[in-house]
């Protein structure tokens, strides 16, 4: 015989028997399963394989991975050179903003400053014209008995047109000037009443401009551009009025219309022969 009944066993104790047995059953099932696939029209599973290092992890290759890795890490070196001139841009850079703002600020406070000194020079003339104006008035006055009494009314404004770059003043001196006189101004008739406002009108204009000249005239000179850039300041005069008052009533010059004068805040027509509204 060539074995015996033990040598069967020992055959079956190494495992080659089970290892036989196993891989029989397992060709029996792939082949079932691939008949039935057919008739179902199913997908037919490849035979196993038997492959050597089955159920092994499997392994990747990082090597290139690592390197691309390693690159993007690798820090990026800059010529000293380079950073220096960065530097000198960026401290130039700070520079500039900061001398700009600088000019800017000074810039605007001397705009300030130069409008501080005309409303500084105005407030004078307006604290001035009670005073001496009326002097100015009795040196040339040629009208009725009387005291004369005087207001100012100075302003500055801003004018349109003016932005943060350039900005416009204009400068304007308006005052008033009466003549107080006692209840004989009353009984005149309305022609020489007219006269005599007629002719202190032309008085208070002319003290008021003498005035200016010995007290003002810096700011008679204010004729545009100033010292500081983009500030202009112009003086443009003013207007005026002129009264003459009594214990009953009072008497204001027309600057608009001839023949007629107003009295106690109303127009008055003159209607004798002379006048134009008795045409």
């Amino acid at each position: 015989m060539p074995g015996s009944h033990d040598d069967f066993f020992d055959f079956n104790h190494d495992g080659k028997l089970d290892a036989l047995e196993w891989s029989v059953k397992m060709e029996f099932y792939d082949e079932l399963s691939r008949d039935n696939s057919a008739k179902h029209n199913g997908t037919v599973r490849p035979p196993r394989k038997n492959r050597a290092g089955a159920g092994r992890p499997l392994q990747y290759k990082t090597g290139s991975r690592s390197g691309s890795n390693a690159a993007q890490k690798e820090k990026v070196e800059i010529d000293p050179a380079v950073w220096i001139a960065l530097k000198i841009a960026l401290a130039f850079g700070c520079f500039l903003i900061l001398y700009f703002a600088i000019a800017r600020v000074r810039l605007d406070l001397n705009k300030k400053a130069e409008v501080k000194k005309v409303e500084s020079r105005l407030e004078e003339y307006k604290e001035m014209v009670p005073e001496k104006l009326p002097k100015y008035c009795e040196e040339r006055g040629t009208g009725p008995d009387g005291t004369y009494a005087a207001k100012g009314f100075p302003e500055i404004t801003l004018a349109p047109g003016s932005g943060s770059k350039y900005q416009f003043y204009r400068v304007k001196l308006d005052y008033e000037v009466t003549l107080q006189a006692d209840e004989y101004f009353d009984s005149l008739d309305d022609r020489a009443k007219y006269n005599y406002l007629g002719a202190l009108y032309q008085t208070a204009g002319e003290a008021h401009a003498a005035f200016l000249h010995e007290s003002f005239s810096d700011l008679m000179d204010l004729h545009g551009w100033t010292p500081v850039e983009g500030l202009s300041i112009t003086y443009e005069g003013g207007e005026y009025e002129v009264y003459i008052e009594t214990p009953a009533h009072r008497y204001q010059y027309s600057r608009m219309y001839d023949d007629l004068f107003i009295l106690d805040g109303e127009s008055y027509f003159l209607m004798d022969e002379g006048s134009r509204w008795k045409k």
